[in-house]
C-alpha cells in the first residue's frame, strides 16, 4: 500500500498516457484521487479523479466532490460548479458538498454581492446538514472575512 507521506511531489506528476484503463478498478482510481487531494497533488487529483468520473457511470458523490475540490484548488470555477452540482445531484444531504459550494460562490464574489446570497443559502444548508470539516469551516469563513468584512462590501451584500 502506498504510504502518502513518503510520496514527494516530483513522485506523483501523472499523464493522461501513465494510467490505464479503469475498468472495474474504479474504486482503485477513487482512493488514488483522495491520496492525491491530501498531499495536495491539485492537478494529479484531477487527472485521476476526472477519468474516474467521465469513465464510471455510477461514480459516487464523494469522487464527483473531489474532482471540485481539485479544480476550485487550481482556480477552474466553471469546472468545480459542475462537479459540485453532479456531487449534490447524487448525494443531496452531503454538507461537505454544501460548503465547498458556499466556498466557491464567495471566491467569485467580486466587490460587491457577486454570489453572496447563493453562498449564504449554501451556509444554511451546510451548517443544517451538521458540516463537521473544520478546515473547510475556516476556509469559508476567511474568505467571507477577506470579501466583505474587511473591505466593507458587507454593506453592499445584502
Amino acid at each position: 500500500m502506498i504510504n502518502p507521506e513518503r510520496v514527494t511531489p516530483s513522485a506523483t506528476t501523472l499523464s493522461a498516457s501513465s494510467l490505464t484503463p479503469i475498468g472495474q478498478d474504479y474504486t482503485i482510481h477513487q482512493r488514488l484521487g483522495q491520496i492525491y487531494l491530501k498531499r495536495r497533488a491539485w492537478g494529479d487529483a484531477k487527472l485521476v479523479l476526472t477519468r474516474c468520473c467521465d469513465e464510471c457511470p455510477n461514480a459516487p458523490a464523494f469522487a464527483w466532490l473531489g474532482l471540485g475540490i481539485a479544480c476550485l484548488k487550481l482556480n477552474e470555477f466553471p469546472e468545480a460548479e459542475d462537479a459540485f452540482t453532479q456531487a449534490n445531484l447524487l448525494d443531496e444531504k452531503n454538507a461537505d458538498v454544501y460548503g465547498y459550494l458556499a466556498l466557491l460562490c464567495l471566491m467569485q464574489s467580486a466587490e460587491g454581492p457577486g454570489r453572496f446570497r447563493q453562498a449564504v443559502i449554501c451556509i444554511k444548508q451546510a451548517v443544517e446538514l451538521e458540516i463537521s470539516l473544520v478546515q473547510l469551516i475556516f476556509e469559508v469563513a476567511d474568505e467571507f472575512m477577506r470579501k466583505f468584512y474587511t473591505s466593507g462590501g458587507l454593506d453592499h451584500a445584502s
